[in-house]
Order: structure tokens, then C-alpha cells, then sequence
């Protein structure tokens, strides 16, 4: 009955009526703050109740379009959202059969073969021998509300922990910050996130990799059709950022791994976007510094530089493809 009741109580901000009347039926502590300033730096917190053995996590931005940002009684403080919970207990009835000391086989034969092991997110998370130190399943218990299962045990260990959240999209590209009250035209006004972001996001939409969110769909085959990546944002984007779950799922690890370089072979599309364009000793070997941005954003996006570009992100697509990047160099010469 309890898991349920939070089930149903996961998205809603920490004033809503029905939110606090759990929590003080069942004697969660109240939180210290009932709003949270933009300018910390500490956006979540956690109300734990060992005795139930439920803790509640909330948060005041969730990548998740369903759920943005709350604002609060006065400009810069917003409003704290319940989107993630741990259960500890082994007296909570669970779904799909699941109860606290299962082990992996019987784990997998309730939820079938897992979603993730560890080597997927980085090859750092093997152990020693080379073997596989964790494995999890994410089990979407309601589509609506886009709220997910997610389990993950040790291959010798029992289960002790299920965990129960708003799906929070991974950020393949960070385009605002709503929290700053920002929106898609910060975004636009910055040439260089704007040119390396638009030049990937025209290339993977033209080549299928990028599939949209719903209200993206109509956008994406304008692309195809010829739509001016810059009309894309303008017209179709509305959340801050370019997610990983909005690719086309046999295509995304190459985009998590190109993009925030996790191949472990430190192959990865910044680097290569800008030395593309950068012709200065100096300036290359300093990539990130002023003198490589101020020349970066002259870059013009025309035909002969997205014909540039496009040909480094054929064949960095190609090679993740033949070998994961294993036989890649590092630097693509120009």
C-alpha cells in the first residue's frame, strides 16, 4: 500500500497538500527548506526515514520536460520536486514480485535480462579481473508520468535496495539554464555553443540518430526536408537541453560516448570541432582558451564548413561502428 502511495505522490512539489499529509501521517521529519535559491549550489536533498526505510529525494531541476522547474515566492527560489525514492524495507510489498535478498538469477527471471552493466557507463567500473561489477534493470512503471523501477545488484550480492524515480534524461548538450530564467534565445546569441551543438544536431537528425521528443517529430523531418537547423531550435526546442533518451536507441552510445568522451580511447566531438577550425599552433594546443574562442566564433556555418564537419562526424561514426574507437587517433588532421 505504501509503495504505491509514493508511487503516486513522485513529481509533485514539496507544498502540494497531499504530499505533506504523507509525509506527516507516516512521520517523515519536515524539510529544513520549502524553497531553494538558484544560486546555490546544492539543488537536491534528502529526507531519510530509517525506521520505514524510505528515503525521499528532492530536487528543483529535473531533466525532464513533464517536470520543470517550480517557481517559488519570489524571483530566483523555486519550489523543491519529490523525484527519487530509495526503499530499504523488507516489509513493503513490491511489484513484479520483488522483494529484498533476491539474488541476480532471480532477479532476472522477474525482470528478464538486464538494462545496463557496469562496463556500459565506463570501463573504470570493471573490477580488477575484468569482470562486470554490477548489473541493473530500469522498468518504466508509468509512461504518463515517466516514472521508472530501477534495480541494480552485485553478480555474488543479494538485493537490498529498489529505487523509484522521475526518468531523468541524460544531457547530451546543455542549451539554457531555466533556473537563470534563460531560454533558447541565450542559446542562439551564443555562437559557439550554438555552431558546435547545431552542427552535430543537424548532422545526426539527417542521418537518423536523432528521433526527437514528440513535439520535436514534425521538426526533425523539416530538417530532413531542408529546415534551417537554426529554425529547429527556434521553432521545435523547448526544453534546455538535447537529451541522450531523444536519439535513436542503436545509436546512443556512440553519441554519450563521441560527446562526453567515455569511450575511454579520449576520442571525442569538441576537441574535433574545434581543431577543425583552428589553424594556429598556439591556439590549438590551447583549444579552450580565449584566443581559440574568439577566433571559434567568427566560424561561419556555411555550406563548405558543414561540409567539413560533416565529413569528420562520418568518419568518427565509422569508426565507433568497426572498432568502439579502439583504433582511433586522437587527433583528426586537418
Amino acid at each position: 500500500m505504501i509503495f504505491e502511495q509514493i508511487i503516486n505522490l513522485i513529481g509533485k512539489p514539496l507544498n502540494d497538500a497531499i504530499l505533506q499529509a504523507f509525509m506527516l501521517e507516516h512521520g517523515f521529519k519536515p524539510a529544513k527548506k520549502a524553497e531553494i535559491s538558484n544560486r546555490t549550489s546544492e539543488t537536491t536533498f534528502w529526507i531519510e526515514h530509517k525506521k520505514l526505510g524510505v528515503n525521499l529525494l528532492f530536487n528543483i531541476n529535473i531533466n525532464n520536460p513533464l517536470y520543470p522547474p517550480q517557481v517559488g515566492s519570489k524571483k530566483g527560489m523555486f519550489i523543491p520536486i519529490l523525484s527519487y525514492v530509495t526503499f530499504l524495507s523488507k516489509n513493503i510489498t513490491y511489484p513484479l514480485g520483488l522483494t529484498m535478498g533476491l539474488k541476480m538469477a532471480q532477479v532476472t527471471q522477474l525482470l528478464g535480462e538486464f538494462t545496463t552493466k557496469s562496463s556500459d557507463v565506463s570501463k573504470s567500473w570493471l573490477n580488477d579481473d575484468g569482470s562486470e561489477s554490477w548489473y541493473s534493470w530500469n522498468k518504466t512503471i508509468n509512461e504518463t508520468k515517466q516514472i521508472q523501477l530501477h534495480a541494480r545488484i552485485k553478480l555474488d550480492n543479494k538485493l537490498d535496495e529498489l529505487n523509484v524515480s522521475v526518468i531523468e534524461y541524460k544531457t547530451i548538450f546543455q542549451l539554457f539554464n531555466g533556473l537563470n530564467s534563460e531560454n533558447i534565445s541565450q542559446f542562439l546569441a551564443n555562437v559557439n555553443d550554438f555552431n558546435d551543438t547545431s552542427i552535430f544536431m543537424e548532422w545526426a537528425i539527417k542521418h537518423g540518430l536523432y528521433v526527437g521528443q514528440t513535439t520535436e517529430q514534425a521538426g526533425v523531418t523539416a530538417v530532413k526536408n531542408g529546415l534551417p537547423i537554426v529554425d529547429f531550435f527556434q521553432q521545435y526546442v523547448t526544453a534546455s537541453g538535447i537529451y541522450l533518451e531523444f536519439f535513436a536507441p542503436p545509436h546512443q552510445q556512440f553519441v554519450r560516448q563521441y560527446i562526453n568522451n567515455m569511450s575511454s580511447h579520449d576520442v571525442y566531438f569538441g576537441r574535433d570541432y574545434r581543431l577543425s577550425f583552428l589553424t594556429n599552433k598556439a591556439k590549438r594546443n590551447n583549444y579552450l582558451g580565449a584566443d581559440a574562442q574568439n577566433t571559434l566564433a567568427k566560424v561561419v556555418l556555411n555550406d563548405e564548413n558543414k561540409v567539413k564537419m560533416f565529413a569528420v562526424l562520418d568518419a568518427r561514426f565509422a569508426e565507433f561502428n568497426a572498432h568502439s574507437f579502439a583504433k582511433s587517433v586522437v587527433e583528426l588532421k586537418p
